[in-house]
């Protein structure tokens, strides 16, 4: 799935992004998240209601990442390439680097990984907006 997006008014520290492996059971969502925010950050977050913390953090970037267009009115092309329990990601053409090394670019979920579910867009706040201009979904 690929998504241009960009963040037109609110706190630029807040997250958005893909969405994916998402499920629903009864009110309670399941889904990882990978996303940015307007200060240059990455994340790739697992979402579990049923955890003592609902979104823990697969991986956070440490510093902000230069491919990444910073501040309001920005667009970034985000990309995710999810094969079974590994996923790839990409920031406006570019492989990101994950789990802390600059050298590996893809993740696999080694602990209960979700199968199956849906693709989405996520938002992490209210009184935030965003525009989305396009949205592609491409199948092996």
């Amino acid at each position: 799935m690929t998504v241009i997006i960009q963040q037109t008014a609110g706190d630029q520290s807040i997250f958005y992004g893909l969405a994916f492996r998402l499920r629903e059971n009864g009110s309670n969502v399941f889904c990882y998240a990978f996303g940015i925010n307007s200060t240059g950050q990455y994340q790739l977050l697992k979402y579990d209601p049923n955890a003592s913390q609902r979104f823990s953090a697969l991986w956070t970037s440490s510093q902000p990442l230069p491919v990444i267009k910073k501040g309001l009115d920005q667009s970034n092309t985000l990309q995710a390439i999810v094969e079974g329990s590994t996923f790839s990601f990409r920031i406006n053409g570019q492989m990101v680097p994950v789990g802390g090394s600059s050298s590996d670019t893809s993740y696999t979920d080694k602990d209960n990984p979700y199968t199956g579910g849906q693709l989405a867009l996520f938002v992490g706040a209210k009184n935030e907006s965003y525009l989305v201009t396009s949205v592609q979904l491409a199948l092996p």
